[in-house]
C-alpha cells in the first residue's frame, strides 16, 4: 500500500505526491504505463534479451537538482535469473531526478520561492 504525501509552502505551492507501490506493483503492463517514452523503450531493450522473472514497481519523493520539479518518479525494478535492472524516469528538463530521503526531516526547496517546504502524509492508496 502507497502513501499520499502533500507538500505545502507559504508561497502558496501546494501538490499531492503517491508514494510507494499499489496492489498491482508486480503486474508489468502496469508498470510500463508508469514511466516515460525513453524509459519504456529501455525498458523493451532490456526484456528482449533477457527472461523476465520478477517486476516491483513503485514511486519514490524525487527532485530535480537542475530545475527544482519535484515528482512521484516511477521505478520500476527488473528481475531476471541473476540480473537486477532499475528503470527511472527523468525529469522534462532531461536530468534525472534524485529520490529525496526522509523529507519529513530535511530540509527541501519549494521548486516555486525556494522556501523549505512542509510535507505531511495525508492518506492511504492501492
Amino acid at each position: 500500500m502507497g502513501q499520499l504525501i502533500q507538500a505545502t509552502c507559504s508561497c502558496s505551492y501546494k501538490e499531492d505526491f503517491y508514494i510507494g507501490s499499489g496492489l498491482l506493483s508486480s503486474n508489468l503492463q502496469i508498470a510500463k504505463t508508469m514511466v516515460d517514452e525513453n524509459t519504456l523503450d529501455q525498458m523493451e531493450k532490456w526484456l528482449e534479451i533477457n527472461e523476465l522473472k520478477n517486476v516491483k514497481a513503485e514511486y519514490f519523493l524525487a527532485s530535480c537538482g537542475t530545475c527544482g520539479n519535484i515528482t512521484s518518479m516511477p521505478q520500476v525494478t527488473l528481475f531476471s535469473q541473476d540480473i537486477v535492472k532499475e528503470f527511472k524516469s527523468s525529469c522534462d528538463c532531461g536530468t534525472n531526478y534524485h529520490i529525496l530521503e526522509d523529507v519529513f526531516k530535511k530540509c527541501t526547496p519549494c521548486p516555486v520561492c525556494k522556501e523549505n517546504l512542509h510535507f505531511e502524509k495525508t492518506g492511504s492508496w492501492d
